[in-house]
């Protein structure tokens, strides 16, 4: 059978399908010659039996991008844990040149290496010291800072070898942080918090240690 699946992989008995109504992330990497997808996989034993039935786990697809035409063909997958299958996604980062990237599921937290000659990828299991709502990391990959609804925190990690976190310390934000973002100059902070009114605090980051500063907070506009 030489037909192909609605994202372009070819269907055999040998192969994996995406399962598209559990899309939960797309990226480009470096260079823009790759793009990955992240959903649910099927065996092909699946997708040609029972639709309906989960598939073989979480994973993602990898595509090889034409950066003249912006053509994708799709080249592999790579998968995450046979036991995140249908896992939900909780939040996900990457990187601003494309090769590191964080997800946290309801099953798990990985970090992901793509590299940026091959777009093969790199996965690496991650534990975590609080229950993740949002996250984001610094332009030079050497900080991440990970906001919990259910502490009312945004926790600074530094980053290591393989996306191996450790934490530095922990900062009080108002009720339930749901967003965080950093800069571009990698020096401020803002994280949206929904506690009553929503609001957006501002943070100074120093560049040299990824510590935080507050510089107060203002009312969201509706």
């Amino acid at each position: 059978n030489t037909s192909t699946t609605p994202l372009g992989i070819p269907i055999s008995y040998t192969g994996v399908f995406p399962q598209l109504d559990t899309f939960k992330g797309i990226w480009v990497g470096a260079g823009g010659t790759f793009v990955y997808v992240l959903c649910d996989v099927f065996t092909d034993t699946y997708y040609t039996v029972n639709y309906s039935t989960p598939g073989r786990g979480l994973g993602i697809l990898i595509y090889s991008r034409d950066i003249t035409t912006g053509a994708l063909v799709y080249s592999t997958y790579t998968e995450l844990s046979t036991a995140t299958i249908m896992a939900a996604v909780v939040t996900m980062a990457v990187s601003q040149d494309g090769t590191s990237i964080y997800i946290v599921t309801s099953m798990g937290a990985y970090h992901v290496q793509c590299n940026p000659v091959t777009g093969t990828l790199a996965v690496h299991s991650l534990t975590l010291t609080v229950q993740p709502s949002a996250m984001d990391i610094s332009p030079d990959g050497l900080s991440v800072y990970i906001t919990s609804a259910q502490n009312n925190t945004i926790t600074i990690y530094a980053g290591g070898v393989g996306g191996v976190l450790t934490p530095l310390t922990t900062v009080a934000t108002l009720s339930n942080p749901i967003a965080v973002a950093v800069t571009r100059s990698g020096e401020g902070v803002y994280v949206y918090t929904t506690g009553g009114a929503g609001m957006i605090s501002t943070y100074l980051r120093d560049t040299r240690t990824g510590l935080l500063s507050s510089c107060g907070s203002l009312v969201a506009p509706v």
